[in-house]
């Protein structure tokens, strides 16, 4: 399969939301030398992090998609006062979403490990040393820094609750 980048304009056949070049920069900019490690895995697992984003967050996302044949979650329409985002575009934040998933695959963490706010229970800062715990519902998930960070990136797009209206046939 080809690697194919949606840039905003429904490319046909796409199947990434993060260019091989903006990962490249973006984990250089942070100093994220693993990345570098495994150049041939890179297209993968951006394809992997587009599937996982799409499916995880797909539905809360608010506006909807462009078209309804384009092949990913992004780009959208989006009317939210204090939101602008044209639908021509996939936002800088979705990508750098998706070069953070990426790069926790390329480490070997398990994608289904990304962090879902809704089930955090409890978070604690501590300002003497700066860490940060954060408690889930199951007692036993603590978040890491870079699940805080898909987090934080994603949060302006994402509804504060899913409403689906179901019809009886």
């Amino acid at each position: 399969m080809a690697f194919r980048v949606e840039t905003g304009a429904i490319v046909a056949g796409a199947n990434s939301l993060c260019s091989v070049e903006y990962a490249r920069q973006y984990h250089a900019d942070r100093q994220h030398d693993k990345w570098f490690e495994r150049p041939d895995e890179h297209e993968a697992a951006l394809i992997r992090a587009t599937d996982f984003l799409c499916r995880r967050y797909g539905i809360r996302f608010q506006g909807e998609r462009v078209t309804t044949t384009q092949a990913l979650c992004w780009p959208r329409r989006i009317a939210v006062p204090g939101l602008t985002v044209l639908s021509t575009e996939v936002p800088t934040a979705i990508q750098s979403a998706v070069a953070e998933i990426a790069y926790r695959e390329v480490l070997g963490q398990a994608l289904d490990t990304v962090v879902d706010t809704r089930l955090i229970k409890s978070s604690k800062v501590s300002v003497g040393s700066i860490s940060k715990e954060t408690t889930y519902a199951d007692g036993n998930v603590k978040a890491t820094e870079q699940d805080n960070r898909i987090d934080e990136l994603l949060r302006p797009f994402l509804r504060s609750s899913v409403n689906v209206r179901l019809q009886r046939g």
